[in-house]
């Protein structure tokens, strides 16, 4: 017996019935997927560059989420180390940190009050200048991004 996977592989004349029918029966449908996730399983992922545009197109719509999105929430950095949520020890991004945190650091006092510094009203600049950027004008963040400052522990 060779160890080379065929690169087809010849399907008996019920199965191709059964593919056909599985688009009227559900219970047809279970049975072919499972079969076809057992193949691969027996024969790797060879298969896969292989498969029919109808079963990739399948398998896209079975995920109602998008894991992408997922992922980037759960594994992305945050901005600032926050034990208590809304009280900063450091922050690691004030830039990004005032956006997310915008309404709470807007509504302050000390935001009336706030004078950024020229580093600061530079920073907000840039970030105002990115094309995607859909935030308040550079003088609010930059002032917002002080606040954060000086409400941080360290």
């Amino acid at each position: 017996m060779s160890d080379e996977v065929p690169a087809t592989i010849p399907i008996s004349k019920p199965a191709v019935t059964a593919v056909n029918n599985a688009v009227e029966s559900p219970a047809a449908t279970a049975t072919v997927v499972t079969a076809a996730n057992a193949a691969n399983a027996v024969h790797g992922e060879a298969n896969a560059a292989n498969a029919s545009p109808a079963h990739s197109a399948h398998h896209a719509d079975a995920h109602a989420f998008d894991f992408d999105a997922l992922n980037a929430s759960h594994n992305m950095p945050y901005s600032a180390v926050e034990w208590v949520h809304g009280h900063p020890a450091l922050i690691l991004n004030a830039g990004e940190y005032a956006q997310v945190n915008w309404a709470r650091l807007s509504s302050t006092d000390q935001f009336s009050k706030a004078q950024p510094d020229a580093g600061y009203q530079t920073w907000a600049n840039e970030i105002v200048n990115q094309a995607t950027y859909k935030g308040v004008p550079a003088a609010e963040l930059a002032k917002a991004m002080t606040v954060a400052r000086d409400e941080a522990w360290l």
